[in-house]
């Protein structure tokens, strides 16, 4: 369905689990970093529903399974990012079980 009419691989084998984060990372440090890796599609830090406070995890989504691929091979990252971000942990959505939703339930 894009726009030169390729079927898109399905998101699951795009889409990276980020843990480990401090409750300063940005959307920006993240894409800063992983940008090196691919084309990015979605950034979701995600945060508590009720008080709105991040919950130290996210989710990367590139445009191809390559990125991801690249990124797992080593399984911890450091992020250099202004704000004291340290060791990131990094695996693809679809192993662990880190729950299946980016919509947050309390």
């Amino acid at each position: 369905m894009s726009k030169s009419g390729s079927t898109k691989e399905p998101e699951q084998l795009r889409k990276l689990f980020i843990g480990g984060l401090s409750f300063k990372t940005t959307d920006e440090s993240l894409r800063n970093y992983f940008e090196q890796y691919g084309k990015i599609e979605v950034i979701e830090i995600m945060t508590d529903r009720g008080s709105g406070k991040k919950r130290g995890f996210a989710f990367v989504t590139f445009d191809d399974h390559d990125s991801v691929d690249k990124i797992v091979i080593q399984k911890y990252h450091t992020v250099n990012d202004p704000y004291g971000g340290g060791q990131y942990f990094a695996q693809p959505r679809n192993q662990g079980g880190y729950g299946g939703s980016s919509s947050n339930s309390s």
